[in-house]
């Protein structure tokens, strides 16, 4: 389409080129020519759909593509509600399942706890059950037991009496039974009034749980029983429940087969539980609020076999023609369960209808912005030349300010850079100056001090050899200063030639010198050998060597003196060290050393000029590299530095 015809402004992509005048990235001579004034309304070079299409038409369409996508969206959220359901239903049962899993393990532990000891205590048992804390880590349990098998009377009778031997003067094996195999709950916690009831009771006189143990028994797997009612209930809150058993076999014993079980028996561990505290918890207050669960005892979903409905007081058959429901089955511990889960008109209304909702909104909204913007859509074209000349001269004008701007920075680069020419011609000629202007005089008073001293020794008194004596000594320190000025001054202009050095090399060669000028200081050093790095030799010397002799000095008076040189740290992390076991100083004024002039000892004690650390560490700097001391008083200095990470090695 051609928008130019249209009425629409030139669009001027301006650069700057090196003469700092606009130009377009199309056509140079552009950047000066005058925007083309718009067509007239009405005229033949109007915008074709501007003629061709209506407001109503417009609205039309708009109106037709927007419910067309309301319904397709419906759809789509129809769906992601139900695959949502399916996914709570799935979690649903996972939980049910990963509940009664851990609550075998439980009784797991109870077994484990039987073959541990040749006699379990009624204590250990009480302990087992604390240490659980069944309470807070398994809620629904009501307890944890031990059911004793008992095949003979004479069994019956020498449990009995030496339960009864225990304390509990009134204990039996209950109700009397005519079955060949007897089962007295021997062991059970909490053992609390609720509990008390089931103490002693026989639980294959009653048939289902009869069932549930002789499954346990014969297969040696967990086995729940069917729905039964607790000997543990009272009169109040009656629920559904069910128990849980583990067998307990003869430890060493063959239990290959279902005879081999049964007679390798010795008793049940088990848990009786109470379905409604079962079931607490898995269902979240706004699971319950949008679903309706319900657990059925076996295959059939029948009133007869419900174990559990989350929301009893809510009569079912208001939910019964809901869209979304489902029914499973499950197997838990070798028993049968059938699940039916509903969802409730909450589950509809909590159901994300955003998108299509946002469709709807948006569809109306757009298509009555594009009618108002299809009716006014001429009247804007002026406005749009308007706007883009105002632009277009904006932006040459912010050109024009950007190229003063260039012009201003360029002349306050090129005069600065005439004044730091300008400062190292000054440093130059200070250098100078102390080199020669400076190290003459001094010279002549070194020399005419010790002329004085050896020519007339014997005509001056001891206070006059004193006083020669000290501006000797002055001079001296003063010659020292000077070279160490002018050595810090060389290293801040030198050049850096990065070259492969050798740390270890170079410390022996600068310990050994010590060693050779004081003979009498014994000093231990190790230097860890092979240890590399890329930097300029003369500066890396430098470095080591004021290092060095300040570890060699400051350890002087301790009475066994050591220094190191070593490497510390892995991969990018390493650095060098120098470690001393001298006077040591202060961590706080470990910055300060680094300052020129800056010394924490009196120069009678320790001589020095307080230059050599920072030569040092404008070495390092210069190398892109740190230096840091840690230190404490009478503990020793250790100088850590690397040259930027230039590790060879």
């Amino acid at each position: 389409m051609n928008y130019r015809g249209a009425g629409y402004p030139p669009l001027y992509l301006f650069r700057v080129t090196e003469d700092s005048s606009p130009t377009t990235s199309d056509d140079a001579s552009l950047a000066h020519r005058a925007p083309e004034p718009p067509g007239p309304a009405g005229s033949a070079d109007a915008h074709p759909l501007v003629q061709f299409f209506s407001p109503t038409i417009t609205a039309l369409v708009g109106v037709t593509v927007t419910i067309i996508s309301f319904l397709v969206v419906v759809g789509t959220e129809h769906k992601a509600i139900g695959l949502r359901f399916d996914d709570r239903v799935h979690m649903i049962k996972t939980a049910i399942e990963a509940r009664t899993h851990a609550y075998e393990q439980v009784l797991r532990g109870g077994i484990g706890l039987l073959h541990a000891s040749a006699s379990v205590t009624r204590g250990e048992w009480h302990d087992y059950f604390t240490d659980l804390d069944l309470e807070q880590n398994y809620p629904g349990i009501q307890g944890i037991g031990f059911a004793r098998i008992l095949v003979l009377d004479s069994q019956v009778e020498a449990f009995t009496a030496g339960v009864r031997a225990e304390g509990f003067a009134d204990f039996k094996v209950w109700p009397d039974s005519d079955l060949p195999m007897r089962s007295a709950i021997e062991f059970l916690e909490p053992f609390d009034e609720r509990n008390r009831r089931a103490f002693g009771y026989d639980m294959l006189t009653e048939p289902t749980r009869n069932r549930g143990i002789s499954q346990a028994i014969d297969s040696g797997q967990p086995t729940m029983t069917g729905m039964v009612t607790l000997v543990q209930e009272t009169d109040q809150d009656v629920q559904a429940g069910f128990l849980t058993y583990l067998p307990l076999y003869k430890k060493g014993a063959i239990t290959s087969t279902a005879e081999q079980r049964r007679a390798a028996i010795l008793g049940t561990v088990y848990s009786p539980f109470r379905m409604n505290n079962f079931m607490a918890g898995l269902l979240s207050p706004i699971a319950t609020e949008q679903f309706i669960l319900e657990v059925y005892d076996g295959a059939t979903a029948s009133e007869e076999a419900l174990m559990f409905r989350s929301s009893p007081s809510e009569p079912l058959r208001h939910f019964r023609s809901a869209p979304l429901q489902r029914r499973f089955e499950m197997k838990v511990s070798n028993h049968r369960w059938t699940a039916d889960v509903t969802a409730k008109p909450a589950f509809q209304t909590a159901s994300d209808h955003t998108s299509s909702r946002i469709i709807l909104a948006s569809g109306l909204l757009l298509t009555l912005l594009a009618t108002i913007i299809h009716q006014n859509l001429r009247s804007t074209e002026s406005k749009a030349l308007d706007l883009a000349t105002r632009m277009t001269s904006e932006l040459r004008s912010s050109e024009q300010r950007v190229n003063r701007l260039v012009g201003t920075l360029e002349r306050r680069v090129a005069e600065r850079t005439e004044s730091l020419v300008a400062i190292n011609q000054e440093l130059e000629a200070f250098s100078y100056s102390v080199s020669h202007d400076l190290r003459a005089p001094l010279r002549s008073v070194h020399g005419f001090a010790s002329a004085l001293r050896e020519d007339y020794a014997d005509k001056l008194d001891e206070g006059a050899i004193s006083y020669l004596d000290r501006v000797t000594a002055a001079a001296d320190r003063m010659g020292r200063l000077i070279d160490d000025l002018l050595r810090l001054s060389r290293v801040a202009r030198a050049p850096v030639k990065l070259e492969a050095v050798d740390i270890s090399q170079i410390a022996e060669e600068v310990l050994d010198g010590f060693q050779r000028e004081q003979p009498d200081h014994q000093v231990a050093w190790t230097v860890q050998p092979d240890l590399e790095t890329s930097g300029d030799r003369a500066m890396v010397e430098s470095v080591l060597q004021n290092l060095l002799e300040n570890a060699w000095k400051y350890s002087s008076k301790s009475a066994a003196p050591t220094i190191k040189v070593a490497q510390h740290g892995e991969g990018g992390d390493r650095y060098f060290l120098v470690s001393d076991n001298g006077i040591g100083f202060d961590q706080k004024y470990a910055e300060k050393v680094f300052q020129p002039f800056q010394r924490l000892h009196d120069d009678s004690v320790y001589e020095g000029s307080g230059i050599g650390l920072s030569t040092v560490r404008r070495i390092i700097q210069r190398h892109g590299g740190k230096i840091w001391i840690e230190t404490s008083v009478d503990a020793g200095t250790r100088a850590c530095f690397h040259f930027g990470n230039q590790f060879l090695k």
